[in-house]
């Protein structure tokens, strides 16, 4: 299956699955991760499964589907995620239908599953980027400002029949502590037919003054070698905008509309993860492009 991408290292999801469950599947699950390339995912995992989790906060958190009606509710699947044990606390029943899997797998395997049917090449972006950031983001935070933020980032997932959905996954925190995120409250929505290539998109959006969720924070990674990379033709863009030229001037030159040069420029931008025209610099900078 996806262990090609594995390298022996060490164990990490020992004590996540020996307390789990004997089942294969777990038992899969943990060499997957044992061999994962980079620590920072199953490190932060190994560190926290260490902690306690009380039989009174189990309850609570077993409590909570039911006093949030609406996680059952839609097209969206939810689900509570315990990083201590690598346990799901709630799964909704949609997602059956949205991966193939019966919610029950997802509550006896726990993440195991999950990580089984991650993309190989998305799964190292998340593990070894996304989250790595996410948990640095996470405990600059004032604790109370937890419920005021989100994390949403897009992965493909192999659905039971054999093929890749891509979905949206959007995180709150429900409980963490100087660790980071301990308890997460999650959602699914499948974005496949919104999707045209593999790119991964990382989004942190957060409630302003209006209570309103606005974008804070957007990267954009491409796990499939070659495809974050500039085209001759944005190449060309890139070093006539740092030499300070329009859109209009570049259209001018090169003989194309501005609607072609805006066109471009975007590309380059969400290729770059710029936001303007000093971080281009800086990406040319530091890829050798100038």
């Amino acid at each position: 299956m996806i262990a090609t991408y594995f390298n022996t290292q060490f164990c990490v999801f020992y004590i996540y699955f020996f307390k789990l469950s004997s089942h294969f599947l777990a038992k899969e699950a943990l060499t997957l991760m044992e061999h994962l390339p980079g620590y920072s995912f199953t490190q932060y995992l190994q560190k926290v499964s260490s902690l306690n989790t009380s039989r009174e906060e189990v309850c609570e958190l077993e409590k909570y589907p039911e006093q949030h009606p609406f996680l059952e509710e839609g097209p969206t699947v939810s689900y509570i995620l315990d990083y201590r044990t690598g346990r799901y606390y709630h799964f909704s029943a949609g997602v059956k239908q949205l991966t193939g899997y019966e919610r029950e797998q997802f509550l006896a395997e726990g993440i195991a599953l999950t990580i089984l049917q991650h993309n190989q090449q998305d799964a190292e972006v998340f593990y070894n980027t996304i989250f790595p950031k996410r948990i640095q983001f996470i405990q600059e935070l004032d604790p109370d400002s937890h419920p005021d933020y989100c994390f949403q980032h897009t992965f493909r997932f192999q659905h039971r029949d054999q093929y890749f959905i891509t979905l949206l996954q959007e995180n709150k925190v429900l409980k963490a502590d100087h660790h980071g995120p301990l308890v997460i409250l999650g959602f699914w929505t499948d974005i496949t037919s919104f999707r045209e290539d593999n790119k991964i998109t990382d989004v942190v959006k957060c409630k302003n003054e209006e209570g309103i969720q606005t974008i804070i924070q957007v990267n954009h990674y491409f796990p499939k070698a070659g495809e974050g990379l500039l085209s001759v033709r944005e190449l060309e863009i890139l070093k006539l905008v740092l030499e300070g030229n329009s859109s209009e001037a570049i259209a001018e030159k090169l003989h194309i509309s501005k609607h072609t040069v805006f066109t471009h420029r975007a590309r380059i931008r969400e290729k770059a993860n710029a936001k303007n025209v000093a971080d281009l610099m800086r990406y040319a900078t530091a890829n050798n492009l100038i």
